[in-house]
């Protein structure tokens, strides 16, 4: 769910926005946080707000996909599952980042969206929609673990990253939820046999 597979419409969508990415209009995809700080001939605003309504409609229909195979009676494991009370990824991310947009650095850029607009409130209730219509599962398990050690672990991505989305899993109060807690800092080995003992416990 994290990153789902592209969609015919959103191939073509993003073919479209790297048309102006060539021309120099503005730069590649970047990260929530580095989108903010690009310097541009045209505000990035847009093109990312385009791409998460993308991502979400992604997600949307994988999470449609999972579903319908369920059904059959089948087995199906969704990770990084989009939850409302995650606010740093796989969830929306379209109204905070206008908000942020609007009170930083890059306000004044050419054709920075704000909430005024209704082509920017058009693709946040577009994005809110998809998210409303994903149901929770029927067994939620987070995999805990303290940020530092998520640092050490995932080597291959910015550790700022990491830190930032592993920090908001590790403070959130899980108790207000079904979620099942696991301790993802013991070795592998056990953390999937704790995986395994939960899942086939509610089959």
């Amino acid at each position: 769910m994290g990153k789902p597979a592209w969609s015919w419409v959103t191939i073509s969508i993003r073919a479209m926005l790297k048309v102006g990415q060539i021309l120099g209009l503005y730069p590649l995809e970047a990260s929530f946080d580095e989108t903010l700080e690009q310097k541009s001939l045209v505000s990035p605003g847009y093109p990312y707000l385009i791409r998460e309504v993308c991502r979400a409609r992604d997600r949307y229909w994988t999470y449609i996909k999972a579903r319908r195979f369920a059904a059959k009676g089948r087995l199906v494991i969704l990770d990084r599952f989009p939850l409302p009370e995650i606010e740093i990824m796989d969830g929306a991310q379209t109204e905070q980042f206008i908000r942020r947009l609007q009170n930083g650095p890059r306000a004044k850029q050419f054709l920075t969206p704000n909430l005024e607009s209704w082509f920017a409130r058009f693709l946040v209730k577009l994005e809110e929609n998809y998210y409303h219509q994903i149901v929770s599962p029927e067994v939620l398990i987070v995999l805990r673990v303290e940020p530092a050690i998520a640092v050490q672990r995932k080597t291959d991505e910015d550790p700022n990253s990491v830190e930032k989305r592993s920090t908001e899993i590790w403070q959130l109060n899980w108790e207000t939820t079904d979620a099942h807690l696991i301790d993802a800092s013991k070795p592998k080995t056990e953390v999937a046999s704790e995986l395994k003992t939960l899942i086939w416990s509610r089959l």
